[in-house]
């Protein structure tokens, strides 16, 4: 096999033991023994051969290199060094291991570290986080030992081994703190993942003997090692929640951070993770709270964290962009990954911040959270923004407050609370009309309409609708009316006023295309296929509900994928295919799981109805829960 082989990890990760066991199972391949040194307790690094020949039974020769006797000793046996925490004295563990390779065919190494020896054939293995499945098997077995034999509660201990993420000495810690807390309780105090763990145990910087026995000091182990560009950047990125590329980093750090990302890396801080988009960087929680922590006691948090939301509307921004600067198709997708570190630059602007900030960064998600069906935690999040804002006085433009109050009043009518709705849009209009801004005047004023329509109020709806759409027209901002088409569009094809509905539609449509954030959701050919079932033809019908489909599931607009499913749906019915209607009307439900209402949920209904009395209850719940394991 291969000579020398470096064990890398975090601290904590079960190297040491790893390292043994395999050294214990092996002991018969090796008729010259098998040797332990520990580095972590030499205090210099040219002490590091005299650590070694004591471990062998050596004694020093007097005016002779105590690494010429080593070399001398293993000349002619066949032996296996496990060599410890070699990342204490690196370069010296390296100078030893090359002359003890070079000068001996027999000897063979394994060194455990968190960063490799660097040396010409060195054969590296990573020690990965455990498997999820073996992390809560090792806690359950470790936590009932520490309650006398008491089994800790099953449910909580998954999440307890997800949120430290496979360290197997967090994993120790963790379930000698069930002797005293219950598992749900021990997750509900990770918040500050070293103090719960450590908590009663010495956390001395400098002792070796303690970095496996803390969190603390495991990390401390290896931070004390890096580099002040490393150690920055390591602080720096615990403010994000999850993983991150480097364009990301180099953009938080304003610097190239690829030498830094590398030491970090070597040394086991943080993990790189390939993607099908490139690496991704990950800092394991454990290590995230030891980082925080620092970053706070180098008073830096502030700055980071600013800066961390800084890259939070930044990121959002760039989502409506391609990468040549100009407008794409807005895609709900391109959110999704961004959403727990929207949700930390958010929590930092309610709290810390700048509320200003954080509804530029609410408000760049305005469709997501309704796709997405979180309208409600949306409009909590502004909520506690507005009272971020009044307490510190910042100013906001109205511009952006039109733009803010008019997304709340949207995600107050996806909630049905109409009250609330109108209020924001009374805002929304007033600080339009301070801007002087007549296309944003249009824009907020649009959603009267879906006001008015939701609350039933179809007559008043449909005039205020026509109105607008005209008064824009003659203003010259006709394409800000857009939603005000696709609403009297709508209520037209409701009242089955169709080649009416038609031609709007089909006027709408240049203006749709035209629109980057609103052309993904195809709106007017979903509008087009229900005018067409109106008429009966379901082959145009067909045609304009897939093209409509095909676009919102490709740029992931789920409440619209389930509305044009149902439609899909209604359309199977038209044809007698009652079987289908009800499979689809299954699969648009499990879709669109906490969506909100949508504006034609009572036609659904209707038709739901419909094809129940064809088939009977039992037949249609049976093929509704088929078309709900569908999607």
């Amino acid at each position: 096999g291969r000579r020398l082989v470096t064990v890398l990890g975090p601290g904590g990760a079960g190297k040491t033991r790893l390292a043994v066991e395999t050294a214990a199972a092996a002991c018969d391949e090796y008729p010259d023994g098998v040797w332990f040194v520990d580095l972590a307790p030499v205090t210099d690094p040219d002490l590091v051969p005299v650590a070694v020949a004591g471990a062998l039974g050596l004694r020093p020769e007097p005016g002779r290199p105590v690494l010429e006797t080593i070399v001398e000793f293993a000349t002619k046996r066949r032996f296996l060094l496990v060599l410890d925490t070699c990342d204490a004295h690196p370069g010296a563990t390296a100078s030893l291991a090359r002359r003890l390779l070079s000068g001996s065919d027999g000897a063979q190494l394994l060194a455990t570290s968190r960063e490799p020896l660097s040396l010409p054939g060195e054969v590296v293995w990573r020690i990965p986080p455990m498997a999820l499945d073996e992390a809560v098997d090792l806690l359950l077995d470790r936590a009932t030992a520490a309650r006398g034999g008491r089994a800790p509660d099953t449910v909580p201990l998954r999440q307890l081994a997800e949120r430290l993420e496979g360290l197997p000495l967090a994993l120790e810690l963790a379930a000698a703190r069930l002797r005293v807390l219950s598992a749900t309780e021990l997750v509900a105090r990770l918040e500050d993942v070293m103090s719960t763990l450590d908590g009663g145990v010495s956390t001395v910087d400098d002792a070796a003997a303690t970095r496996h026995n803390t969190m603390h000091a495991a990390v401390t182990w290896s931070y004390r090692t890096l580099t002040p560009r490393a150690a920055r950047l390591l602080r720096w990125l615990s403010v994000f929640a999850g993983r991150v590329d480097l364009a990301t980093v180099e953009w938080l750090m304003d610097e190239d951070p690829l030498g830094a990302v590398s030491v970090l890396v070597d040394k086991s801080l943080i993990l790189a993770e390939p993607t099908p988009s490139g690496t991704r960087y990950r800092v394991l929680d454990p290590i995230r709270a030891y980082a925080t922590r620092r970053l706070a006691e180098d008073g830096e948090a502030e700055t980071a964290r600013n800066r961390h939301a800084a890259w939070a509307v930044h990121a959002v921004e760039r989502a409506y962009l391609g990468t040549d600067r100009r407008p794409v198709t807005l895609s709900m997708y391109s959110f999704d990954p961004l959403a727990d570190e929207i949700r930390a630059a958010l929590r930092w602007s309610a709290t810390q911040g700048s509320g200003r900030q954080g509804l530029r960064i609410a408000a760049g998600l305005d469709q997501w959270w309704r796709e997405r069906g979180l309208a409600r935690e949306a409009r909590l999040w502004l909520v506690r923004l507005y009272e971020r804002i009044a307490a510190t006085g910042e100013q906001v433009p109205p511009a952006e407050l039109a733009t803010v109050y008019h997304m709340h009043a949207q995600h107050a009518l996806v909630d049905g609370e109409h009250a609330e709705a109108l209020n924001y849009l009374r805002r929304a209009e007033s600080a339009a009309r301070r801007t002087g801004d007549t296309g944003l005047l249009v824009r907020v004023r649009c959603g009267r309409g879906g006001y008015l329509r939701g609350t039933g109020e179809l007559d008043e709806a449909e005039r205020f609708c026509r109105g607008l759409v005209e008064w824009a027209q003659h203003h010259g901002v006709a394409a800000d009316a857009l939603s005000a088409v696709y609403c009297l569009a709508e209520l037209r094809w409701r009242r089955g006023a169709l080649d009416e509905a038609a031609e709007l539609l089909a006027a709408a449509r240049p203006l749709e295309a035209a629109r980057p954030a609103e052309r993904g959701r195809r709106t007017v050919d979903v509008l087009l296929g229900l005018v067409a079932l109106g008429r009966g033809d379901l082959v145009a019908a067909h045609e304009h509900l897939a093209a409509g489909l095909r676009s919102r599931v490709g740029y992931g607009f789920h409440s619209r994928a389930r509305e044009t499913i149902d439609a899909f749906g209604v359309r199977c019915a038209l044809a007698g295919d009652y079987l289908t209607a009800a499979r689809l009307f299954g699969a648009a439900q499990s879709v669109g799981t906490g969506v909100g209402a949508s504006s034609l949920a009572s036609y659904w209904s209707t038709w739901q109805t419909t094809v129940r009395a064809e088939l009977g209850d039992a037949t249609f719940d049976v093929a509704y829960a088929e078309g709900s394991r569908l999607s």
